[in-house]
């Protein structure tokens, strides 16, 4: 049952992230926002192309393994070689992403620069998030390798603010990570757009 649960749970994001890129391309918009490339050739290229010190650019997009993608303008900060996304499906009001630039399926896979850049960021992360949501506490969250839980193959980090009694039981934020309730829903693209431009003016 957990394996089919992480295989349902794949198969909801790969087809929503093919239907956007389907409708992409029928609207023949080329700077619509997507969250996929199918493409495996040149997601390193992509990434090294934005500086860490320049302004997010409004079209192109950060590897988040080496299926999907993150569109830059629902990416709200970054470092040299991290970013930080909001969430797709959201556990709860302000859950984001920190991820690594470059693709690496686990922790193992990081450079003790990545690995300390990830962790620096989520730091600066949980600090805006705690003013902007509202938040009394944090569950920091990896999921390393399918075993744990993962479904897309890339290092992230889940930073989930908390606050007393958002949950039943406090442990069952690690099961609706692992295995989201059918209520959650992936989320509209112009609502995540107009969150990440919300946080933006916050890490200038």
């Amino acid at each position: 049952k957990k394996c089919e649960r992480k295989r349902a749970r794949a198969a909801i994001l790969t087809a929503f992230f093919f239907s956007q890129a389907n409708a992409r391309k029928a609207r023949q918009q080329p700077h619509t926002q997507t969250a996929l490339a199918m493409s495996s050739g040149d997601e390193s290229s992509t990434a090294a192309a934005a500086p860490a010190s320049a302004a997010l650019p409004c079209s192109g997009s950060y590897p988040f393994s080496e299926r999907f993608r993150i569109p830059f303008a629902e990416v709200f900060a970054e470092s040299e070689q991290c970013y930080a996304t909001v969430n797709l499906m959201p556990m709860v009001p302000g859950h984001m992403l920190v991820i690594p630039k470059r693709i690496a399926p686990t922790v193992a896979d990081l450079s003790v620069h990545e690995f300390t850049e990830l962790w620096a960021l989520a730091k600066r992360v949980s600090e805006v998030v705690q003013q902007q949501y509202s938040a009394t506490s944090f569950t920091f969250a990896i999921q390393d390798g399918p075993d744990a839980g993962q479904t897309v193959r890339h290092v992230h980090i889940h930073i989930i603010p908390r606050r007393e009694g958002d949950f039943a039981f406090n442990d069952l934020v690690y099961q609706e990570l692992e295995s989201p309730p059918p209520e959650r829903k992936p989320r509209d693209r112009k609502e995540m757009v107009a969150e990440a431009q919300r946080l933006k003016p916050f890490f200038c």
